[in-house]
């Protein structure tokens, strides 16, 4: 279990990095090469990311703070769950596209935020058996 609750953090560290750089990438590389937009028309990546993050940031925070009772670490990384869930379900219809993305980039930013200083709990005096 310990393992686990391990690769989750990591992971959703690694997933929501993938988030930001897909939203600082992609914008490029459809600058420099504008023929590939035809792959990018369909915005379901956002929907296949935050699909792939929930499940793990959700057994993150649970885990984490059922052992570290840190309210903190778990306002954070709800905070970027719940910021990320608006940005990709209606960010587009209320916020606009460019509010869009540097919303998720916030959410992402929280997550990694949250999951890191999880991870580093989990590395202390007091839970040594989680790593």
């Amino acid at each position: 279990m310990n393992i686990i609750y391990s690769v989750s953090n990591k992971s959703s560290i690694a997933l929501s990095s993938l988030c930001i750089a897909h939203c600082l990438l992609v914008p490029l590389l459809l600058i420099f090469s504008p023929s590939l937009s035809i792959y990018f028309a369909e915005d379901s990546s956002h929907y296949w990311m935050l699909f792939a993050v929930l499940p793990i940031s959700f057994f993150s925070l649970f885990i984490g703070c059922k052992k570290h009772k840190n309210l903190g670490v778990g306002i954070l990384i709800l905070s970027g769950l719940i910021l990320l869930i608006f940005s990709v379900l209606f960010g587009h219809d209320f916020l606009g596209e460019i509010l869009e993305k540097f919303s998720i980039f916030i959410a992402s930013t929280l997550l990694i935020l949250g999951h890191l200083k999880n991870y580093r709990l989990c590395q202390d005096d007091m839970c040594q058996d989680c790593v």
